[in-house]
C-alpha cells in the first residue's frame, strides 16, 4: 500500500518543528520537486508556512534548461508562490573544485539556496530527495570506496553552511519512494518536466538508477530499496556513537597550535588500529579535507612508528610529519624564499610576507618591554651596514648573559 505523501510531509514538518515560518522550496521542475511544491502548498495553511521557491538554472542543456525555468515560474505563479530563478555556470565551478560536474552543480545549488535564504531571512530549505536518492547515494559511495559515514546516506536535516546559525535543509520526502511520488503525481494530475540528462548513463548515479537498482528489485524483490534504506538508518546511529567517541579521543589525545593539529604518539599507539585510523581521519576532516582518502589515513598512521622528520603525502594543500612526541597535521607551508635587505635608515621594510619597522631612539626614550616582536640594538656597537636577511646554515650568535657562541639551529632545536 503506497504512502499517503501528504502525511509523510506533514510528519517531517512536525518532527523538525517547521511551522509558523518562511521556507524556501527547491524546485527543479521534475516530478519529485513538483509533487513536493503541491503538497507544501496544500499544507501551508495548516503549518502556517509562507512558501518561497527557488529554481537553479545550471545552463547545462541549453534551451531545455531555459524551458525548465519558464515552466517552474509559470507553475509557481499559478500557485501564488514567489519564485527566484538563479543561473549558474556549472562548468566554471567544476574547474575550481574537485568532484566533477555533479558535485559542482550541487555546490552551485547550495550557494544559491544560501544566498536567497540570507536575502529574505528564510530559516529552512525544503527539498524533494526520496528514499531512492538515498540508496543511490549509498551505492555510489560503496562503489567508490567509503567509510562508515558514507554508508549512512543522505541526512534528513543538515545546515546549509558550516556556520551553526546557517539556515537548515530538510529532505521531507526522504522516507517516500520514487514509485510513491509517481503515483501521487499521476493521481493528482501534477505536471512536470523530464530532465533528459537523467537518462545519460555516463553519470554513475544514472547507471545505478537505470541499471543496478532495477536489477536489484527484480532479483531481490520490490522492497529491497526500503531494506537498504533501513540499514542506512541503523548505520547512522552507529556513526553517531563513533563520532561521539572520536570527539572524546580528539580532546584527550591531541592539541591544537593555531591551525596545526598535534596528535600525541604515545597516547594513540596504545589504541586499536581502528580507533587510531578513525582519529586520524577525523583530524584530517577537522583540518579542512572534506573527504580524506583512506590511503592518506594509513600514511599518517604509519608516522607513529616513523623517525622524527618523516613525512607523509596526504593532500595537495596539507601535510603530515613526525615530530618528537607527535604527528603534526597542518596546511602546507609555502617554500621560504631567502631575502637580503640593507637597512639604510628608519622606516618600514618588506621582504615577501615579512615586515620590519625600524626606528632610532635616544637612550633615555627606550623602555624595554619583553616581546617576541621587538629587538633593541646598540647603534654605537654596529660595524658597517645593518642588514636584515633570512637565516643561513651555520649562523651563530652569543646569547645574552652567555660567554659562548650558539648556532641558530641549536637554539631552534632546544626551543622545541
Amino acid at each position: 500500500m503506497p504512502f499517503n505523501l501528504d502525511d509523510v510531509v506533514a510528519a517531517a514538518l512536525t518532527e523538525h518543528d517547521i511551522r509558523d515560518c518562511q521556507v524556501l522550496v527547491a524546485v527543479s521542475g521534475g516530478k519529485d520537486s513538483m509533487v513536493l511544491l503541491h503538497i507544501l502548498h496544500r499544507l501551508s495553511s495548516t503549518f502556517h508556512l509562507s512558501l518561497h521557491a527557488i529554481h537553479v538554472n545550471h545552463g547545462l542543456r541549453g534551451h531545455a534548461s531555459d524551458l525548465d525555468a519558464n515552466f517552474v515560474v509559470a507553475q509557481c505563479e499559478d500557485l501564488g508562490v514567489p519564485v527566484y530563478v538563479r543561473t549558474v555556470d556549472v562548468h566554471n565551478v567544476a574547474q575550481h573544485r574537485h568532484g566533477g560536474l555533479e558535485a559542482a552543480a550541487r555546490a552551485a545549488r547550495y550557494e544559491a539556496f544560501l544566498s536567497v535564504c540570507q536575502e529574505f531571512s528564510l530559516a529552512w530549505v525544503l527539498t524533494a530527495h526520496t528514499q531512492d536518492d538515498n540508496v543511490e547515494t549509498i551505492l555510489m559511495n560503496l562503489i567508490r570506496g567509503t567509510g562508515l559515514s558514507g554508508l549512512t546516506g543522505i541526512p534528513t536535516v543538515r545546515p546549509l553552511h558550516k556556520d551553526h546559525s546557517s539556515p537548515r535543509i530538510c529532505r521531507v520526502l526522504l522516507s517516500a519512494s520514487t514509485v510513491d511520488v509517481l503515483r501521487y503525481a499521476d493521481h493528482n494530475n501534477i505536471d512536470y518536466r523530464h530532465d533528459q540528462s537523467n537518462d545519460d548513463i555516463g553519470f554513475l548515479r544514472n547507471q545505478l538508477r537505470h541499471g543496478l537498482i532495477p536489477q536489484l528489485r527484480r532479483e531481490f524483490g520490490p522492497d529491497v530499496i526500503s531494506r537498504i534504506d533501513t540499514t542506512s538508518h541503523v548505520l547512522r546511529d552507529a556513526a553517531e556513537i563513533v563520532s561521539s567517541a572520536l570527539e572524546t579521543a580528539f580532546g584527550s589525545m591531541t592539541t591544537t597550535h593555531g591551525s596545526e593539529i598535534h596528535v600525541n604518539v604515545e597516547k594513540v599507539k596504545g589504541q586499536t588500529r581502528g580507533l587510531r585510523r578513525s582519529l586520524f581521519h577525523y583530524c584530517l576532516k577537522r583540518l579542512g579535507i572534506g573527504r580524506p582518502d583512506q590511503r592518506a589515513v594509513r600514511r599518517v598512521d604509519s608516522l607513529c612508528e616513523a623517525e622524527v622528520g618523516s613525512r607523509a603525502d596526504i593532500h595537495a594543500d596539507f601535510e603530515a610529519f613526525r615530530d618528537r612526541d607527535s604527528v603534526v597535521l597542518r596546511k602546507r607551508v609555502a617554500p621560504f624564499a631567502p631575502f637580503f635587505v640593507v637597512l639604510e635608515s628608519d622606516g618600514s621594510y618588506v621582504a615577501g610576507s615579512q615586515h620590519l619597522d625600524v626606528q632610532t631612539l635616544p637612550t633615555n626614550a627606550v623602555h624595554v618591554i619583553p616581546s617576541r616582536d621587538i629587538a633593541f640594538l646598540d647603534v654605537t656597537a654596529l660595524r658597517g651596514k645593518l642588514v636584515w636577511r633570512s637565516w643561513q646554515s651555520g649562523d651563530r650568535f652569543v646569547p645574552h648573559g652567555s660567554q659562548r657562541q650558539v648556532s641558530i639551529a641549536e637554539l631552534l632545536s632546544s626551543a622545541k
